[in-house]
């Protein structure tokens, strides 16, 4: 009996041990538990590839045509269009000051059903000039995503920053 005991606490706490992120992107993790959705995912990967690049335009295509844009400390921004110049904005920003951005994601939660899905997580957003890292932020999001036709686009977005890591935490 006592061996029994043994041997499944030892598969317990390998399991335990084991359980690690999913990299579906070099840009998107998975927590344990989380599944993939190729349709979603995808999103997130046109969503990295879109701040790689600093094109606003492609933000228009990932989310619905009414879709919400929840910014902190801001009006709720409606429509793709109206959320493509937010980030256009933001782009622009970066480009004046000869910067690069990078957004990765990693993802908490994930329920979807039918038509309809959302995510909660962790946003990373770091900045680069001259190939050095200058800045890096995280915070925390949901999105609720909406399959129309045959693609999924970001229904709502909301996030707000988190606290800066310091360093040995």
């Amino acid at each position: 009996m006592r061996s029994k005991f043994i041997l499944l606490t030892i598969l317990f706490l390998a399991a335990i041990g084991s359980a690690q992120d999913v990299k579906v992107t070099d840009e998107l993790f998975l927590a344990p538990g989380v599944e993939r959705h190729a349709g979603i995912d995808d999103v997130y990967a046109r969503f990295s590839k879109a701040y790689r690049e600093l094109d606003s335009v492609v933000f228009a295509s990932l989310y619905s045509r009414n879709a919400a844009y929840l910014v902190p400390d801001a009006e709720i921004d409606i429509g793709s269009e109206s959320i493509a110049k937010s980030f256009g904005r933001f782009f622009d920003s970066v480009r004046s000051r000869n910067a690069n951005v990078n957004i990765s994601f990693r993802i908490v939660q994930r329920m979807v059903e039918g038509r309809l899905g959302y995510d909660v997580g962790i946003y990373t957003l770091r900045t680069y000039v001259d190939g050095k890292e200058v800045n890096s932020g995280r915070g925390k999001f949901v999105v609720v995503a909406i399959r129309e036709g045959r693609s999924w686009k970001f229904q709502v977005d909301g996030y707000i920053g988190l606290p800066a890591v310091r360093s040995g935490e």
